[in-house]
Order: C-alpha cells, then structure tokens, then sequence
C-alpha cells in the first residue's frame, strides 16, 4: 500500500509540473556525487507545514544528488533572523542555491535576494512571494483565491445572511496574510452590505458583519487568548475565519474549551494533525488545506534547472482545497494533508 501511496503522491506533484510546461525526471537520483547543496529556509520551526515542506524538498534533493541544508527561525516573525539564516547560506560555499518562504515581501529581503544574485546564487521563494524582481520563480498558493474560498465557506454556513463574523488573521508582514485576508474581504464585505429579502418582501438591511479582525503573530496560544476576548465581545458570534494553522488551531482551542462548538463555526487554514482532529470531532467545520510537500518539492528542482540556465516559470499555483468531514478521509486529500504517512 505504501508504494502506491507514494505514487499518488509523485502523481500530484507531476500534475503541478505539468501545468508549469516542465518535465519530472524519474524518481532515482541522477548522480552518485553530491552536487552540493541546496538551502532550503522557512519561517519558522516546530510546525507540521513546514515539516511537510522540508519532505518535498528533500524527496527532490535525493532525486537530483544534491544535500538540504535546511533552516527556520524559532519564530514567524523574526524576519531579521531569517535574513542572517539567508546570509549564512549566501557565504556557505556548498550552497548552489537558495529556496526561500519568506517572512515578510519588504526591503530587508530584497536586499539580501541582491546579494544572493551578486553571488551567483539562484533565489527560488515558495509559500509567499517577495517583490524583488530578481527571484527565479514563485511556487506555491494563489493565496487571495484561497481568502475567495474561505469566504464562500463561511458564507454557506450563513445561509440567510445574518451573524457576526471575527477574523484571525496570522500575519500582517507577509504576503500571505495580507492576501488571505484581501481575498477574504473581498468576498465577505459586499455580502455584508447587500441586503436580504423578508418572507413578506420587504427589503431590510443586512445583519452580517465583520465585528473583529487581529493578528495572532502565527502563535496559537496568542489566537486562543485573542478569540475569548473576541467571544467575551460577542457573545452572539456566529463564526471564525482563522488564516493558517497557528491561527486555527488556537481559535478552536478556545472555542472548544469554551463549550462553543458547533454553535460557533470556524474555517481555517492549512491541514496539521491537530486541525485533522478537530475537523472529525466537529469543531473545526472546515480549512482550506495548501500543498506544501509540493511546494518543498518544485521549490528544489526549479533551484536546479534556473540554476542551470534552463527556463522556468515564473509562478507556479500548487492548488488549495476546501476540507470538511465530508472529503477528510478522502484518500487523495489525505496525501496532500499527511505526506509524511506516504514513506
């Protein structure tokens, strides 16, 4: 069985290759002598997403004979940690090339991505993009799609278009954040601003609204403590929108704990272990699940061909999902949320 899991799984990200018009070599590594290596920064440890990304790009790696020199800040927002982690990989010799999830998309990135470039190293960032012009490629998340998709799940859980809406959002410094949360909005506030129709027919302004909107900073003990307040607030709270997995599984922590589940609806993001369980226990109604081993995965061998002078895209979408109890156990979906369980 576990092989042809594994299959399922190449089978996915053959699909995401495909759609950037670049061919997947075989599964077995080309070279028996190490090409050197290939850094591989994220944003930050101890966080089953990332792992998952770390997977994919080793699963690459071992493919093409290079080693991961893997690394993360203890936090999110430590973006001046992950600039000297770029730096070191910059100066580290054996480095060809760096991959990079990017804590934030300003000026202190950019400027070590033009080192990275006067070095001669490619830049390839996955999960988030950065504004520097200089980065070979782009994979992961079309993420203010996916604030499209959370929005229309939780209007589906307001059918009549009344209720009290809170977001918590797990970051205002990278691009992911802010487009989850754009393309959230721009779903969410015209609604909240049309108007409804009685029984009678008679016009009445609408009663759903977004009542909150704050950044937990990627903590979950930080997104429990601010969705009590945000219930303690609200005491009639319809529903939560929570925009990664520190988020969600902070807010259905509180909501559990709080005797609220159910009567509270939460849509989050992405698909740890933790949210897994909180979907079939009936807490979590649903999360718009990314494909991180895909994007560890391309992340690496678009480094190799732009590094050598081969051409790639210059974005490439790795896919969301919207997962509820209804597909959880579907076998497809469980490979994209549990890539680990494919070994």
């Amino acid at each position: 069985m576990k092989p042809k899991k594994k299959r399922l799984l190449k089978s996915i990200v053959a699909c995401a290759f495909a759609a950037s018009m670049l061919f997947m070599t075989g599964c077995s590594s080309q070279e028996d002598v190490s090409k050197g290596k290939i850094a591989v920064i994220v944003k930050s440890q101890s966080v089953q997403f990332w792992d998952d990304i770390r997977l994919g790009a080793e699963d690459a790696a071992a493919e093409l004979g290079y080693e991961i020199a893997y690394s993360a800040p203890l936090e999110e927002t430590d973006v001046d940690g992950q600039v000297q982690l770029f730096r070191a990989a910059i100066d580290n010799e054996e480095v060809k090339a760096i991959v990079i999830a990017p804590s934030d998309n300003g000026e202190k990135l950019n400027e070590v991505i033009s080192e990275a470039d006067i070095a001669g190293k490619t830049v390839v960032t996955i999960d988030g993009a950065v504004t520097s012009e200089i980065v070979a490629s782009f994979i992961g998340s079309d993420n203010l799609a996916a604030g499209n998709i959370a929005a229309r799940a939780v209007l589906a859980e307001l059918p009549a278009r009344m209720g009290k809406i809170a977001v918590v959002s797990h970051t205002q410094l990278a691009s992911t954040g802010n487009d989850r949360l754009q393309g959230f909005l721009d779903i969410i506030e015209p609604a909240c601003a049309s108007t409804a129709v009685t029984e009678t027919g008679d016009p009445r302004e609408q009663t759903m609204s977004v009542v909150d909107i704050q950044s937990c900073d990627s903590d979950p003990e930080k997104a429990y403590q601010i969705a009590k307040e945000m219930i303690a607030a609200n005491p009639d709270l319809s529903i939560f929108y929570a925009t990664n997995e520190g988020s969600a599984v902070g807010v259905c922590k509180a909501v559990e704990e709080l005797g609220m589940a159910g009567k509270i609806k939460i849509i989050g993001f992405d698909g740890s272990d933790m949210e897994q369980s909180y979907i079939r226990s009936g807490v979590l109604t649903g999360t718009v699940v990314q494909n991180p081993y895909t994007m560890g995965y391309l992340g690496v061998r678009y480094a190799d061909s732009a590094n050598n002078g081969e051409h790639v895209s210059e974005r490439v979408d790795t896919g969301v999902l919207l997962v509820t109890k209804a597909n959880i156990d579907n076998e497809n979906v469980q490979l994209i949320m549990s890539p680990s369980k494919a070994e």
